[in-house]
């Protein structure tokens, strides 16, 4: 998702209004924010794996986890901030 060239929503007579499109990306975007508190918030800690290599590939998964969650808040800000936008 880290593409520059996100494909953005066209706001049109036939579809969806710019104003409706920004409150459901905001509502998600919310939504995404809150998962990135509740993932940092985790007590992800090497003394929760104690069986010997799980915690170098467990802290690996969880990297990648936090890195989709921002991705995904990306996206989700470029859509609304472009619908906000064009809702003027």
């Amino acid at each position: 998702m880290e593409n520059e060239n996100t494909s953005l929503p066209c706001i049109n007579l036939n579809g969806t209004t710019a104003s409706r499109l920004a409150e459901d990306y905001k509502t998600a975007l919310d939504l995404a924010k809150q998962l990135q508190e509740a993932l940092r918030a985790i007590d992800f800690h090497p003394r929760n794996y104690p069986v010997q290599d799980t915690w170098g590939p467990a802290r690996q998964e969880f990297a990648t986890v936090l890195q989709h969650a921002d991705e995904i808040k990306t996206y989700l800000q470029k859509h609304f901030y472009h619908c906000k936008k064009s809702a003027r």
